[in-house]
């Protein structure tokens, strides 16, 4: 009988000495396939921001210590021994989407400001909701608390906001678990690789995919009748003036600066300008690139987000849609108006946001043909940064938008060329709102 008790005895201290890492509690989490882009990219998404609703202390599970994983006591979230980079799980999240082929903007190592997070349509954040975990840490005698062995469990809250509707239009929980299967690693790396199943899980919701997927599904008739509607613009032209009016420079100058903006996008800026009060800018298709959504900054300082609504190609020119409001905005012209040697000013913002509202002054040198596109010819000093601005006549309105000048090395020669305001209103099917 005492041989019996004492074996069992034995087994009881083995049990004990040898039984780490698991309590059994840890949920294990089911890997999922993510949803590959068929056509290799998707709108741009930027990561935001990753967030823990689980309170720092809060005990997520049991942690043992020692050679044989012998003592227990609580493991606590975001301690000295659990503390998780938050820069890290974004790096994570990036690596995700770039892996699996989904196209993402913003530069996590930008100091100040991004200008190519200017790119993104959607915004992806997450909130780590909940957190179980059972770790041993094996090297604690000889004050290794980073060695870790064990099995980890975390679930995600992710919010995919629309900077189009400036809402959030898709909520998903996901969860993710890691387990080291007996290898030594850090209990940061088996969180990470937690985190990271649970990443993929969300790319593998069809919801997700739907969101930030490109139009691609469309009939291809029906794109091309929407790509043809006239967009109705209440703008004006010199011939809607009920009096014509000779303005003087200074006031011809002053309704130049409030009404040509900086447009920024991607990591660059253009130039452009208003050309109706409810807020539609006409600027250059290489200014806004790719971009959706772009941001406007007037001469007040004052900035607001813009939609590019339509671009064409060919004849660079792009036109943005301002939030609602009432806007300053210059009357349009004709080239068929305009003489060669006409004096006319052009605005904008070159080489630096600091050199914003730049006014040159020149004359029309001629109108040319290149690769039978029209172009209006001029010896305004322009610069890049100008690309977008209005070149105006002082009593014919807005004749032309700065698309691009000739140079020799830094230096400018005073060969630039404009489209035509009507070519540039023709291209993007602008039509007058009479209504």
């Amino acid at each position: 009988m005492k041989r019996r008790v004492l074996i069992m005895s034995v087994v009881a201290m083995l049990i004990s000495l040898f039984g780490c890492g698991s309590s059994g509690t840890v949920r294990q989490a089911t890997r999922y396939e993510p949803v590959v882009p068929k056509t290799g990219q998707t709108k741009p998404i930027m990561f935001k921001k990753i967030v823990s609703v689980v309170p720092r202390g809060k005990v997520i599970g049991t942690m043992q210590a020692g050679t044989f994983c012998s003592s227990k006591g609580p493991l606590c979230w975001k301690n000295d021994k659990t503390n998780i980079s938050d820069a890290e799980l974004g790096d994570l999240l990036r690596d995700q989407l770039q892996k699996y082929r989904y196209t993402v903007v913003g530069d996590p190592e930008a100091l100040f400001e991004d200008r190519s997070a200017e790119k993104a349509e959607f915004l992806i954040a997450g909130k780590i909701k909940d957190v179980k975990a059972s770790m041993c840490f094996p090297r604690s005698g000889s004050e290794d608390w980073v060695t870790a062995k064990g099995e980890l469990y975390v679930q995600v809250d992710w919010e995919l906001y629309s900077k189009k509707t400036r809402d959030v239009v898709l909520k998903l929980t996901t969860e993710g678990s890691s387990t080291s299967n007996g290898k030594a690693q850090s209990y940061q790396e088996i969180f990470y690789q937690a985190f990271d199943m649970a990443v993929g899980n969300m790319l593998a919701h069809n919801t997700f995919y739907q969101q930030v997927a490109l139009d691609s599904e469309a009939p291809v008739q029906k794109k091309a009748e929407q790509a043809m509607a006239d967009i109705k613009v209440n703008f004006k032209t010199v011939a809607d003036l009920s009096k014509k009016e000779n303005l003087s420079r200074e006031k011809l100058i002053g309704n130049m600066r409030s009404s040509v903006v900086t447009v920024f996008s991607g990591s660059g800026h253009g130039s452009g300008f208003l050309i109706s009060e409810d807020g539609y800018v006409l600027t250059n298709e290489h200014v806004v690139g790719g971009a959706s959504f772009v941001n406007v900054k007037f001469v007040t300082g004052k900035e607001v987000t813009g939609q590019v609504v339509r671009v064409d190609k060919p004849r660079d020119v792009a036109l943005i849609k301002l939030e609602k409001d009432f806007y300053p905005y210059l009357v349009l012209g004709n080239t068929n108006s305009i003489n060669i040697g006409e004096e006319v000013f052009t605005i904008g913002t070159p080489l630096s946001e600091d050199l914003s509202q730049t006014v040159t002054k020149g004359i029309v040198s001629s109108f040319r043909v290149k690769d039978e596109i029209k172009y209006v010819q001029s010896d305004v000093n322009i610069h890049p940064g100008n690309s977008g601005g209005p070149l105006v006549s002082l009593n014919k309105g807005v004749i032309g938008v700065c698309v691009s000048g000739i140079t020799f090395g830094p230096y400018t020669l005073g060969l630039n060329y404009f489209v035509p305001i009507e070519e540039a209103i023709k291209a993007l099917k602008i039509s007058k709102d009479v209504t």
